[in-house]
């Protein structure tokens, strides 16, 4: 299609781009130099701008991998392969994420949140996957279908709208293919587990003399999970131990102490026995401290159960209030999974056709299957998250047991009560289900020689079903009072509905009759659809002496819709062990939003001494929205090649992101985790400011011997909050790019970012809730109005998690990648890509009315200061190698002294940094077929054996090395 391309004018102010070096540092392949020389002028949009230009003339900073450097990278989900670029942290993933989320991949550029990264599809919006979070699901994305991926490093919702804040991820799809294409591929980790296959078919046409082109695609993978207990640095349960020597500041001693193999007092799966459950048995003065644990059936200890369900003494350990190391506790540890298991399959069509020079048709179509799977732990039966086994003494469950029974009757004890994880019921597994699907139809071309057009309508929709196992309260106490029939048969004593009676003793005590009639599997159905109508223009306006004046403009209109029904059951509240505290609710929302927007790239010197090229660049975008009202965001940038090698480059902009429907209307979800309450004895002395910790613990009225149930796991609530503003941001990105003439095949850009937001739209983790209420002045304080703690007790109850406008995130830093080429002539060459990022700053203002309560996340476990990325690519006739090395930069456990006499722990003050090596051959059999071997983790690097980091996340990899072999045939 010719488009115009011939026009002189446009020829020239390309030819004149392309001389200048790439301001988007492109991430290529050893070939692609070469390439180079048959280039031809083309007119492209590229990502950060709806003017079409080279990729050469850009203020932002943009990498792009196209699919050859994916392939090297030996992964086949877009997840995985944006979380190897050093930009990119805290991602949601097969390691991370809620229960919930289990089967989903949510990149998070600079870590400021999977809602701050706008995932687009050919310059498009795109569904997300999961209803309620606008956030997209990228290994939805078909990866033979995939051209290249750019990835812009800043503000950009003045181009393309809300959460553009920290910058955008854009897939360019394939456009026309001949052929068949077939990928095959198996791999395993080297323990022999977390098997995965993937099948990739990808087919296309041209029909009507080379008019039209139609593609389609099948992607097929399937991944099992990674267990914790199968591996060791994973299965050891490292925790903080509170040191009971501590006395307070600057007294010499850590407040924490590393230990390994915990286990919580309270139950475990097999029964522990005792008179009155779990309770205070003494206090220890010399700590002020209570001693919780069980009474003796008289003269008898209280009792658990071996394999063999005999009765045995249970053992507490070593226990300070219900954590403990060793003893015959529960073990959190044995239920958790490293890698999620997931299967997905994305079936895709797309195709186009030129009804003339100026003129093209496109449609696309999308359906995609993700199943995932998270392993949960057990329901509890221990009078806190469950009610307690109560065993009377003519339960006849009793009769195996003549030791506990004859106990019972010399104190004459009319009942024991038995404290268990109910394993024997089944584990509380989540099983999530995602379908979603997305078309677009829409028209391009040019309207006259010098502007050019886009129209499309999209639809999308994802359904999604979170299924979990939950126990019927009312079944669950019906089916503990069992006694005998005329037979002699163990039956309830109340058999409506079917009743089973439950076994309470030992670990396979719960018959699967008795698990069935108790048990049962609640999903929550939910949904999120989205349209979007958009028409754009763009083109040249004006002839300057510097060159052509550009602009771009549009309008668009986008509406979200999204709900969540739960189980009858789960609406009803109180039935079950997890809505013991209330009903989930029923949750639907929508909201619409019209844009229109513009954008104009202004040339103002060219050819000149010191300034071969200067360019400003303005976007402009006002939106109406439903929820919000009015926003407005706006962007400028400069471009300045001060030669042919050097190019410098900044942007400034305003961005204004209103609630997505994920935000706004995300369904409550119930979730665990393990908590340390800041106003607990053992905990006062901690914190970034201990003094303001008491003083607030005190006013909420807490005796001074208070000790939570640290250790146990908390009910944390996620929800949307219909009632969130919007939030503001500014971000500044300065930097330059030097290609020497000395070296043709070498590239160097670095750029310095920051961005502020204010208003931040946030969800925090759940003991940073804590500590950032108890910490800081209370009143005002938005984080103190989500903890809930009992009236009488003090615990804390529960954690509302949800979303809220906190005061400020900020976040700086540098980014830097470089490129070079090595020809060895008849011994192949070498291509060396080196890409990273440093972090200067990343701060979370907490209170808005106390600017000093100030929180800085950097440089912490989780959060280190730098990341990069070392390639090499070495071709030589048939066979490719490829070499990655992933940096980690090292961190700091705590703020505290980075020595071993830190004030917080006892061990030094860092975790280490870590390089992992990633390794691929290729064989090129013919132009048709290749088959390839590679190796993740070459090195087999372990996570640091810490509490939150020994699982992994998307920084540490916790699976080990693992292999893969696979095939690629075209036909």
């Amino acid at each position: 299609m010719k488009m115009y391309l011939e026009k002189n004018k446009l020829a020239k102010a390309i030819t004149t781009a392309i001389a200048m070096t790439s301001a988007s540092m492109v991430i290529a392949l050893p070939n692609a130099y070469a390439q180079e020389q048959e280039e031809q002028v083309e007119r492209i949009s590229i990502t950060g701008s709806r003017i079409q230009r080279s990729t050469a003339a850009t203020p932002t900073p943009t990498t792009v991998l196209d699919s050859e450097q994916i392939a090297q990278l030996g992964l086949s989900n877009a997840g995985d392969i944006l979380n190897t670029l050093p930009a990119f942290s805290g991602s949601v993933g097969r390691s991370s994420g809620t229960d919930a989320q289990s089967g989903l991949e949510l990149p998070n550029l600079r870590g400021m949140g999977t809602a701050r990264t706008l995932v687009l599809v050919n310059g498009r919006r795109h569904v997300g996957s999961e209803a309620g979070n606008s956030a997209v699901d990228v290994s939805s994305i078909p990866s033979q279908m995939i051209d290249r991926v750019e990835v812009i490093t800043g503000a950009a919702s003045a181009i393309y709208g809300a959460d553009a804040v920290s910058g955008v991820v854009n897939f360019i799809m394939k456009r026309e293919f001949e052929g068949v294409r077939v990928n095959a591929e198996v791999g395993q980790s080297a323990e022999g587990d977390g098997d995965e296959k993937t099948l990739s078919i990808l087919g296309g046409k041209s029909f009507d003399q080379g008019r039209g082109n139609v593609l389609f695609s099948f992607d097929y993978t399937d991944r099992e999970e990674v267990r914790s207990e199968d591996r060791d640095y994973a299965s050891r349960a490292p925790y903080w131990r509170s040191n009971l020597a501590d006395t307070g500041p600057n007294d010499g001693q850590p407040s924490n102490i590393l230990s390994f193999d915990r286990r919580v007092n309270p139950l475990n799966p097999a029964g522990i026995v005792s008179p009155t459950g779990f309770g205070g048995v003494g206090f220890d003065v010399e700590n002020m401290i209570p001693i919780l644990g069980y009474q003796n059936i008289g003269s008898l200890p209280a009792q658990t159960f071996d394999e063999n369900g005999n009765p045995i003494d249970f053992v507490i350990g070593d226990c300070i209030i219900i954590n403990c190391t060793g003893g015959m506790g529960f073990d959190p540890a044995k239920y958790s999974v490293l890698s999620v298991a997931s299967e997905r399959a994305i079936f895709s069509l797309a195709g186009n056709y030129e009804l003339s020079d100026n003129h093209q048709l496109f449609a696309d179509f999308k359906y995609s299957e993700t199943t995932g799977k998270n392993t949960n732990q057990p329901s509890f039966s221990d009078n806190v998250f469950g009610p307690a086994l109560f065993v009377a003494r003519d339960n006849p469950y009793l009769d195996d047991y003549p030791t506990i029974s004859s106990a019972m009757d010399e104190v004459g004890l009319a009942q024991v009560i038995v404290h268990k994880a109910q394993e024997d019921l089944g584990i509380s597994d989540t099983d999530n289900t995602f379908k979603l699907y997305q078309f677009v139809v829409g028209s391009t071309g040019y309207l006259t020689e010098d502007i050019t057009y886009d129209f499309y309508v999209q639809h999308g929709k994802s359904k999604g079903k979170n299924l979990r196992q939950d126990r019927i309260t009312s079944k669950f106490v019906q089916s503990q009072d069992a006694v005998r029939d005329s037979n002699g048969n163990i039956v309830c004593r109340d058999s409506s509905g079917g009743c089973a009676p439950i076994n309470p003793f030992g670990i396979n005590g719960a018959s699967p009759e008795a698990a069935a009639f108790i048990m049962s599997n609640l999903p929550t159905d939910s949904e999120l659809e989205q349209t979007v109508a958009s028409f754009s223009i763009s083109g040249d306006v004006m002839e300057l002496p510097a060159g052509y004046v550009q602009f771009a403009a549009g309008v668009e209109y986008r509406e979200e819709k999204s709900e969540s029904i739960p189980d009858p059951i789960l609406q009803a509240g109180g039935l079950t062990a997890n809505t013991k505290d209330g009903p989930r609710k029923i949750v639907k929302g929508s909201y619409d939003v019209s844009e229109v927007f513009g954008e104009l790239r202004i040339p103002v010197l060219a050819d000149m001494a010191f300034a071969k090229e200067l360019t400003f660049e303005t976007a402009l975008r006002y939106s109406d929205y439903s929820t919000v009202g009015g926003q407005t965001a706006y962007k400028f940038g400069l471009d300045w090649a001060i030669n042919d090698s050097m190019r410098v480059r900044s942007s400034f902009g305003i961005a204004v992101r209103a609630p997505n429907a994920g935000e706004l209307f995300t369904p409550e979800n119930l979730n665990w985790e393990q908590l340390a309450d800041p106003c607990s004895l053992t905990n006062l002395n901690e914190g970034v400011n201990p003094a303001k910790r008491l003083a607030n613990c005190q006013a909420l009225g807490m005796p001074d011997e208070y000790s939570s149930l640290d250790g146990a796991t908390t009910k944390i609530f996620v929800a949307g909050n219909e009632n969130l503003d919007a939030e503001e941001s500014e971000s500044l990105t300065v930097g330059f790019v030097y290609t020497p003439q000395w070296a043709e095949s070498l590239s160097i850009g670095v750029d310095y970012w920051e961005i502020t937001i204010e208003e931040a739209i946030s969800t925090v983790a759940s003991q940073e809730i804590l500590t950032s209420c108890m910490d800081f002045e209370m009143s005002g304080n938005p984080y103190c109005d989500l903890i809930v703690r009992d009236s009488s007790t003090f615990y804390i109850d529960y954690v509302n998690s949800q979303f809220i406008n906190t005061a400020e995130l900020d976040a700086a830093g540098y980014d830097f990648e470089a490129n070079y080429q090595i020809d060895l002539d008849s011994s192949g060459n070498l291509f060396f890509n080196l890409v990273g990022s440093h972090y200067t700053e990343r701060n979370t203002l907490v209170n808005p009315n106390n600017p000093e309560d100030r929180v800085s996340s950097l440089d912490v476990a989780g959060s280190p200061k730098t990341r990069y990325n070392f390639n090499v690519t070495y071709n030589l006739e048939q066979w490719t190698g490829f070499l990655g090395l992933s940096y980690v930069g090292s961190s700091k456990i705590s703020h505290g002294n980075p020595e071993d006499s830190d004030p917080i722990y006892n061990v030094a003050n860092k975790v280490d940094s870590v390089v992992y090596a990633n390794a691929r051959a290729t064989y090129q059999y013919n132009d048709d077929f290749d088959v390839y071997f590679g190796v993740r983790n070459l090195t087999d690097k372990n996570p640091y054996a810490l509490p939150g980091l020994d699982q992994g996340s998307s920084l540490y990899d916790a699976v080990g090395r693992s292999y893969y072999l696979g095939v690629n045939y075209q036909f």
